[in-house]
């Protein structure tokens, strides 16, 4: 069986929260283990926080992505939403990790 690392803090102290997704210990960063998402995914932003906290999840949109102001603000007052598609998976966890560093969630769908 793989170990799972946390992509945020490296912890190997990783624990399942509901399948498929696991929850580090240290940090709380949401993991999905890798099934077969070596290729393209889709980045879908399926939570955020409300109130002020949803400002953070709109400006980590726009900086780990090319969405506008409108855009993002759509984004995230419609959820779920496709954020990106077909973008390489280790770009895809790269957008997810930025967005549950600010209270966000967001899954990776195979494309």
């Amino acid at each position: 069986m793989k170990t799972l690392q946390c992509p945020n803090c490296g912890s190997p102290d990783v624990r399942p929260a509901g399948y498929p997704e696991y929850r580090c210990a240290h940090c709380g960063t949401t993991v999905i283990p890798d099934q077969g998402l070596t290729g393209f995914v889709d980045v879908v932003l399926v939570q955020s926080p409300p109130g002020k906290n949803a400002i953070q999840v709109i400006q980590a949109l726009r900086q780990a992505t090319d969405l506008g102001l409108t855009e993002a603000k759509a984004a995230v007052e419609n959820l779920p939403t496709v954020i990106c598609r077909s973008v390489k998976a280790a770009d895809g966890e790269r957008i997810r990790a930025a967005l549950e560093k600010v209270g966000g969630k967001a899954v990776l769908k195979a494309a």
